[in-house]
């Protein structure tokens, strides 16, 4: 199974509802049949003989008032309702579920069930309607609506349904349900023609079962003649062919009475020279007269009947080209076949985490469709796949950046496809994503693309009121600001940020916000007021270890005058008496002080000085050593001592080892993605927001600071709860070749 958040209860990327432990193996598309549970109890009644309240009926109803997403209470009401006989009752409870998990495809068909019980006919189709329209890509429902459109609509509505079905899940690999019922239909009706351009419309598609139809077809086209079968292209293809065939008979005809008039010559020259010479008998005998030759007689050519010629167009022409057509069809359906078999486990909507291994089949699947390119198989396979993977925002995101490069590799409309990729973004935020700031900050990104400024400052407000102090959001909309040239908003947008209850209270949260903060003044040359910022961090939580060793990476990066005295200051401050810092963390701290003057110190005896300091302090502390200076502490650069284990290993409910975030994208050679390493300012670009680095400053050749706040880092805390799933997620984009796509901070 996909990893747990310790605190949210989530995989990575998963939104689930509220799906506790008491129907863990339920499937949310099987209405639950009558147990041993509170709901099978009847309700009791009264002195008057009517039914009393069922308290059990109450508590439910109370959860899901107070929780609209607790599934469990709502299919418990479901289990009610069905017992009952009230359309009312079900009605309330059917939509009320239905408007919370909307993809449960067989309660809708449990609901139109209940609208033909208890109603009548068209409330049944009315439902189902509902249905399709909230689930397109299942073939169960279309098959019941169409069911009933069969039996009461006329000839044009019923292929008018048919036509919307087999849009919408007409692609699918196992539709072979729909396309049957649509043959069926137009056989029923006597239209065979159509019934023809069906099968020419299923050998274009990798259906599963596709061997079946070419051999359906053949009898087809032998049970019925040419004229009842045939399209209008192919019926002009065979007139085109007996005309070819008619021509040729008339050629070869009057060749044929050319050749027999010739031969017939010759006979009679050869006749009328033997009757002379039998006159003439005897009177040249010694001058034989020379011989005649006659050509065979040939048989008249005879013409093919037109029942031959529709045979041979049947045998040589019509089957072949189908044939030739499935041949090629089959070939994508075997290139599909493993990775239909991957997802098979799970097609349909679940409420419950998936394993990681069908969501391994989801993504290789859409990687696979959009190298093949073909944009109508890549869309339906979202969508198909937006129905099982509805909680996970990777999908969902990754729909919407395709439809945008889709304007480009598929000269798509932008107008239309905005609006689309909007349409997609409601779906998520209106239904499956509904607290998740992810998808959010993506609508906000496609938006910025397009233009639509006042778009993306609403979205920011709707995060903000959603989860108020999401620092994700805090350092997108300071960008956001940033690149429309408002260094104000963004300066107000950080300082405002650091006066949120949720952050203050969260030393992590703070001070990497405070770090963030630095590095945007930093990059606008207020020097003065970056340092006001540490200070003030440093003011508020003075235990903290990486305000510390950000504030000290600073100094040493931007240099300067007296650059050697301020980093000297600030650890002599952090190591001092007055320090609230853990031992563990000074111990930490005092190796990187005497690297630093180990290798930077304008004066040696600054570095003795520090060394006999250090040595003091840890008199018995056996570190290993760089093989120049006795006793003297190794490069942290390359050492294994307990402070790089520290720093590689975060606790459990941080999720994820800094190393894991060395895959994402960033710059710098170790830990979170540095501030530049090697004395180079080379800020990240945090190209599609994968690559929010710490203040991990490597400022001098030799000596790499990282150590600032990488995302991993932070607790789930209200303001960052969620954040790490969502980095894990770009992790996977940045692999994958998805990320960026002009989307730069």
């Amino acid at each position: 199974m996909a990893e747990i958040d310790a605190t949210m209860g989530q995989a990575q990327g998963y939104d689930g509802g509220d799906y506790n432990n008491t129907q863990e193996n339920t499937d949310p598309n099987m209405p639950q049949t009558q147990g041993n549970d509170p709901m099978d109890q009847q309700p009791s009644t009264g002195e008057d003989g009517a039914p009393s309240a069922n308290p059990e009926e109450e508590r439910f109803n109370k959860n899901v008032a107070a929780n609209p997403q607790d599934f469990n209470s709502w299919t418990s009401l479901i289990q009610i309702a069905d017992r009952s006989s009230n359309i009312e009752k079900i009605r309330e409870y059917y939509d009320g579920f239905l408007a919370q998990f909307p993809l449960c495809y067989l309660y809708w068909k449990r609901y139109s069930d209940h609208e033909l019980l208890y109603s009548d006919k068209t409330k049944q189709a009315q439902i189902l309607d509902r249905a399709v329209k909230a689930v397109p890509h299942s073939i169960e429902l279309w098959s019941a609506l169409l069911s009933i459109v069969i039996e009461d609509a006329d000839v044009e509505e019923a292929r008018r349904q048919f036509e919307r079905a087999i849009a919408h899940a007409g692609l699918d690999f196992s539709s072979s349900a729909l396309w049957d019922k649509y043959i069926e239909y137009e056989t029923s009706k006597g239209n065979l023609v159509r019934v023809s351009e069906i099968y020419t419309r299923i050998f274009q598609i990798p259906l599963e079962n596709l061997a079946e139809y070419i051999q359906r077809y053949r009898k087809f086209v032998d049970a019925h003649p040419l004229s009842q079968i045939l399209t209008a292209e192919e019926t002009a293809q065979l007139e085109r062919e007996r005309s070819e065939i008619r021509d040729r008979e008339d050629l070869d005809k009057k060749n044929w009475e050319i050749y027999e008039g010739e031969r017939q010559r010759e006979e009679r020259e050869k006749s009328e020279k033997e009757a002379i010479e039998a006159l003439q008998e005897g009177e040249n005998a010694e001058q034989p007269s020379a011989e005649i030759t006659v050509r065979p007689a040939l048989p008249m050519p005879t013409a093919k009947t037109d029942a031959e010629i529709d045979m041979d167009f049947k045998i040589k022409t019509l089957i072949p080209s189908k044939e030739a057509i499935y041949k090629k069809a089959t070939e994508e359906k075997e290139k599909r076949k493993s990775m239909e078999h991957g997802i098979s486990k799970r097609t349909y909507f679940h409420v419950k985490q998936m394993d990681d291994s069908v969501l391994f089949a989801w993504r290789r699947y859409l990687e696979f469709e959009e190298k093949e390119g073909n944009h109508s198989r890549i869309k339906n396979l979202y969508e198909r796949c937006l129905v099982a993977c509805a909680y996970y925002s990777e999908f969902w995101i990754r729909y919407v950046r395709w439809l945008e490069r889709s304007i480009k590799a598929f000269q798509a409309d932008p107008a239309t496809t905005l609006q689309e990729i909007r349409a997609v973004f409601q779906q998520a935020t209106n239904l499956y994503l509904k607290k998740r700031p992810t998808i959010y900050l993506e609508w906000a990104y496609i938006e910025e693309l397009h233009k639509n400024y006042d778009r993306v400052n609403e979205l920011f407000e709707e995060i903000n009121r959603l989860v108020p102090g999401h620092v994700e959001t805090i350092i997108r909309n300071a960008a956001f600001l940033r690149r429309r040239k408002n260094e104000a908003g963004s300066l107000a947008v950080y300082e405002n940020a650091l006066q949120i209850p949720s952050i203050l209270s969260d030393s992590k949260a703070f001070t990497f916000l405070s770090v963030q903060y630095a590095k945007f003044l930093e990059i606008k040359g207020q020097l003065d007021k970056c340092r006001e910022v540490f200070e003030a961090s440093i003011s508020k939580f003075p235990a903290n270890k990486n305000i510390w060793r950000s504030f000290i990476a600073f100094e040493t990066n931007v240099r300067g005058e007296g650059v050697e005295e301020r980093v000297k200051g600030l650890y002599e401050r952090a190591l001092g008496s007055g320090s609230s810092l853990t031992a563990e963390d000074k111990q930490v701290l005092w190796v990187e002080y005497l690297e630093y003057v180990s290798e930077f110190a304008s004066d040696v005896s600054t570095f003795i000085e520090v060394d006999e300091r250090f040595k003091a302090l840890y008199p018995h502390k056996a570190f290993p050593t760089t093989g120049t200076s006795g006793g003297h502490v190794e490069s942290r650069k390359r050492s294994t001592s307990t402070h790089n284990e520290e720093e590689s290993q975060a606790p459990s409910k941080f999720n994820k080892s800094n190393a894991d975030y060395s895959q994402g994208g960033h710059h710098g050679s170790h830990g979170h993605g540095s501030y530049g390493s090697h004395g180079h300012n080379a800020y990240n670009s945090q190209a599609g927001y994968n690559n929010y680095a710490g203040y991990g400053y490597g400022s001098q050749p030799g000596y790499n600071y990282n150590y600032g706040y990488g995302y991993g880092q932070y607790p789930n805390t209200t303001a960052t709860a969620g954040y790490q799933n969502y980095y894990n997620q770009q992790q996977q984009y940045s692999q994958q070749g998805y990320n960026a796509q002009g989307y730069n901070m």
